[in-house]
C-alpha cells in the first residue's frame, strides 16, 4: 500500500508539474558598503554604524529601497513601460555576512528577465550614486542645530543636578559616603538603646524584688545594700558584733546589767543608721530607674529621627539617580551628534557611493519553475507518508482477530482449536430457539465436524497438563464471543468420552445455562455457597449422559457476585464437587468487564479463553492475559470461534481429507437441522 500511494502521488505530481508554465530568473549582484554616509536620496535615508544603527538594520533598509515603488517607476521610465507592469517584479536579498545584494527578476521570457534585472540594477545605482556635497552641507547644518540644542540640555541637567545635591545637605561629600555615616550613626544608637534597655530591665526587676520584701528588713538590706560599699559593711559588721556582745552580757549578768543597757542603746542607734542607709539606697535605686526610662525614651526618639533621615536620604538618592541618568543620556547624545557633525563636514568635500556592481544579469537557459526534482521528491515523500498513514490507520482500526494467523501472531498462549459457525435453519428466528439449537448441536450430531472440533479442543486442554485437571473455566474478554456455547459444547464432548462433568454457571450477573438446559434458575450456586440448601440439591441432571449443571441461583439484588466468590464456603463447595466429578467446568462472566473470573481462578487448574473472529479486539484479549498472569491464573490457550465453514475446511485444512467422504465427520445443512426431531427436555429429575 505504501509503494502504491508513493507511485500514485509521484505520477500526480509529475502531471501537475508538466502543466505549470515555465518561469526564468535573471540575477545581478552588487556590493553595498554600509560604512559610507547613508543619505540615499530625497526620499530614502538610513543611519550609519557611527550613528548607532546596526548592519542588520542597514541592509534591511537597502532591501526595502530596492523593492520600493520609486525604483520601479524609475526603471519603467528607463524601459518605456507602464509602472504598474513592473510592480512586484524585483526580488531583492542581502547576505548580511558579505553585504552582497542580489537583485532577481522572474519572467516567462528569459530575455525579458535579463533586461529587467540589469535595468533595475542600473536604476538602483543611479539613485544611490549622487553628488553628496549639497546634501552633506545640509546635513551638517542640521546636525549643528541638534548639537547646540543637546548642549543646552546637558548644561541645564548639570545645573539641576548640582542644585539638587546642594539642597539635600548631605552629611558626606556624596550619597555613598552619606550612607556610610548614616549607617554608623544608626548602629551606635541601636547599641546605646540596647544597653539602656537591658539596664532598665535589671533595675525594674530589682525594684519588684524590693517591693515584694517590704516587711522583711533583713532581706531588704541584703537586696539593696549588699553591694552598697564600705560604710554599710562597717555598720553591718558593728551591728552583728554588738548583738553578739549583748547576747553574752545578757547570759552572764542578766537584763538589768548597766553595760547591757548601754550596749542595747548603741545597737538601737546602729539600727537607725542601717535603716537610713536602706532608705537612701532604695530611693537611689528608684531614681536610677527613672533616669533610665528617660534615657530610653530620648534614645528611642533619636533613633526614630535618624531612621527617618536615612529613609529621606534613600529617597533623595533615587531622585538623584534619575537626574543623573537624564544628564548622562543628554551628554551621550550630544557627544554622538558632535562626532556625526564632524564626520559629515569631512564627507561633504567628496563625491561618494556605497554601491559597486559585482555581476550583471546573464541570459537564463533553464527555468527555475517548475522544479521537477523538488516536485517529484515531495510528491514521492508525500505518497510515502500517506501510505504509512493509511497502513497505521488500518492497523489501528483493524485490531480484530479473524484468522488462525492473527491469533498466533497477537497472542502469547497457544491456539487450542477452531470452532466453526453452527448452521441454524432460517426458519428458526427466535433468539431463545437459536441458542437451544446451538447448545444441543453436538448432542444431536456427534459425528459432525463441530463435534470433532470440540473433541480436539478437549484433547488439547487435557494434553496441557501432566495430570488430568479437576476444574477449568471458560473465559472471554467481552460479551457475545460464544463463551457459554463453548462451555456447553466442550462439556458435551468430554461427556461423550465417558467422563462425568459438572457444568457450573459462574456468571452470577447474566447467567444463561438455565435457559439452555431449560431448568429452574433457583436453587443454584448462590444458595449452595450461602448454605441455604444442601450441596446435592444445587445439582441439576440433564438429558446429556454424564453431564450435570449448577445454575447461578436466585442472587439477591443487593449481594455482589464478587462477595460470593470471596467466601471460603465457595472454595469448600468446589472442592467437594471436584471429588464427585471427573471435571468441573465454570462458565464465567467476561473477564475484561468484571473481575469475577479472577476470583474463580483460585479454584480451577486453568482457563480456556474464547475469541470470536471479526469481533474480538486483540488489545482487550492481551489485557485479559496480562491480568491472568498477574493473578497467577494459568491460561491454557485460546479457541477461535465463529469461523466460516469455507475458511475452516479449505483455508485451515480441517477435516484431514474426510470432507470428501459423505456422512463422515460432516456438518448437516441448515435444512437437515430444521428437519430433525426436536430434542427431549434436557432436565431429568
Amino acid at each position: 500500500m505504501v509503494m502504491a500511494m508513493a507511485a500514485i502521488s509521484t505520477i500526480t505530481g509529475a502531471f501537475y508539474t508538466a502543466r505549470q508554465p515555465k518561469i526564468y530568473r535573471a540575477t545581478s549582484t552588487v556590493f553595498i558598503n554600509d560604512r559610507a554616509p547613508q543619505r540615499i536620496d530625497k526620499f530614502t535615508e538610513a543611519m550609519s554604524h557611527d550613528y548607532g544603527a546596526s548592519a542588520e538594520r542597514f541592509v534591511n533598509a537597502q532591501v526595502a529601497f530596492m523593492t520600493s515603488r520609486q525604483v520601479a517607476e524609475r526603471t519603467a521610465l528607463r524601459l518605456k513601460l507602464r509602472p504598474e507592469a513592473l510592480a512586484g517584479k524585483l526580488f531583492a536579498s542581502v547576505d548580511k555576512s558579505t553585504q552582497i545584494a542580489t537583485l532577481a527578476v522572474e519572467d516567462a521570457d528569459p530575455a525579458m528577465a535579463q533586461r529587467l534585472a540589469n535595468a533595475f540594477t542600473d536604476t538602483y545605482e543611479e539613485l544611490i550614486t549622487d553628488d553628496r556635497t549639497p546634501v552633506a552641507v545640509e546635513a551638517a547644518k542640521f546636525l549643528e542645530e541638534q548639537a547646540g540644542s543637546l548642549r543646552n540640555k546637558v548644561e541645564d541637567d548639570e545645573k539641576e543636578l548640582y542644585k539638587f545635591v546642594k539642597s539635600k545637605e548631605l552629611p558626606g561629600s556624596n550619597f555613598e559616603e552619606s550612607h556610610k555615616i548614616q549607617s554608623a550613626d544608626l548602629a551606635s544608637l541601636h547599641d546605646q538603646y540596647s544597653k539602656i534597655r537591658s539596664d532598665g530591665i535589671r533595675m525594674r526587676a530589682e525594684l519588684q524584688e524590693v517591693e515584694a520584701a517590704k516587711g522583711d528588713q533583713k532581706l531588704l538590706r541584703e537586696l539593696v545594700l549588699s553591694d552598697g560599699g564600705g560604710r554599710w559593711q562597717e555598720l553591718h559588721t558593728q551591728y552583728i558584733e554588738l548583738k553578739l556582745d549583748i547576747a553574752k552580757l545578757e547570759t552572764h549578768y542578766g537584763a538589768n546589767y548597766p553595760k547591757l543597757i548601754e550596749a542595747q542603746q548603741t545597737l538601737d542607734a546602729l539600727q537607725k543608721e542601717l535603716d537610713e542607709e536602706l532608705r537612701t539606697a532604695t530611693n537611689a535605686l528608684r531614681a536610677r530607674a527613672r533616669v533610665n526610662a528617660s534615657e530610653l525614651s530620648q534614645i528611642k526618639s533619636a533613633l526614630d529621627e535618624e531612621t527617618k533621615r536615612a529613609s529621606a536620604l534613600r529617597e533623595g538618592e533615587l531622585e538623584y539617580n534619575r537626574l543623573k541618568r537624564r544628564f548622562d543620556e543628554a551628554r551621550d547624545g550630544y557627544d554622538s551628534t558632535s562626532r556625526r557633525q564632524h564626520d559629515t563636514e569631512l564627507q561633504s568635500l567628496a563625491r561618494q557611493t556605497y554601491v559597486r556592481r559585482v555581476d550583471s544579469a546573464s541570459l537564463p537557459h533553464r527555468p527555475i519553475k517548475p522544479n521537477w526534482r523538488i516536485s517529484l521528491f515531495y510528491s514521492f515523500v508525500l505518497g510515502i507518508l500517506l501510505g504509512i498513514g493509511l497502513v497505521l490507520l488500518s492497523d489501528l482500526r483493524d485490531e480484530k482477530l479473524e484468522t488462525i494467523i492473527d491469533v498466533e501472531r497477537n497472542l502469547r498462549q497457544p491456539l487450542l482449536g477452531v470452532l466453526t459457525k453452527i448452521p441454524i435453519a432460517q426458519s428458526i428466528t427466535a433468539p431463545d430457539s437459536m441458542e437451544l439449537a446451538r447448545a444441543d448441536y453436538v448432542v444431536r450430531h456427534p459425528r459432525s465436524g463441530i463435534a470433532e472440533q470440540c473433541q480436539q479442543i478437549s484433547t488439547n486442554v487435557f494434553s496441557s497438563f501432566l495430570t488430568p485437571p479437576r476444574a477449568i473455566m471458560v473465559v472471554s474478554a467481552s460479551t457475545g464471543e460464544g463463551k457459554t456455547m463453548l462451555a456447553v459444547n466442550l462439556a458435551t464432548a468430554i461427556c461423550a468420552r465417558g467422563k462425568r462433568v459438572l457444568l457450573i454457571d459462574g456468571d452470577l450477573r447474566k447467567g444463561r445455562l438455565h435457559k439452555l438446559f431449560q431448568v429452574p434458575q433457583t436453587n443454584g450456586l448462590f444458595e449452595v455457597v450461602t448454605q441455604r440448601i444442601p450441596l446435592a440439591e444445587g445439582i441439576c441432571r440433564t438429558s446429556v449422559p454424564n453431564l450435570d449443571v449448577v445454575t447461578t441461583g436466585d442472587v439477591l439484588p443487593h449481594v455482589s457476585p464478587l462477595r460470593i466468590f470471596e467466601l471460603s464456603e465457595f472454595v469448600a463447595v468446589v472442592e467437594e464437587w471436584k471429588k464427585m466429578y471427573d471435571l468441573v467446568i465454570f462458565d464465567t462472566a467476561p473477564a475484561a468487564l468484571v473481575t469475577d473470573a479472577h476470583l474463580v481462578g483460585r479454584v480451577v487448574d486453568g482457563a480456556v479463553g474464547v475469541v470470536r473472529g471479526q469481533l474480538t479486539s486483540s488489545r482487550m484479549v492481551r489485557r485479559v492475559a496480562d491480568q491472568f498472569e498477574m493473578n497467577k491464573i494459568p491460561l491454557i490457550g485460546w479457541v477461535l470461534n465463529g469461523v466460516s465453514q469455507q475458511k475452516n475446511y479449505y483455508s485451515y485444512q480441517y477435516g484431514y481429507g474426510y470432507r470428501k467422504d459423505p456422512g463422515y465427520y460432516t456438518d448437516p445443512t441448515p435444512e437437515e437441522v430444521s428437519g430433525s426431531q426436536p430434542p427431549d427436555p434436557p432436565l431429568q429429575n
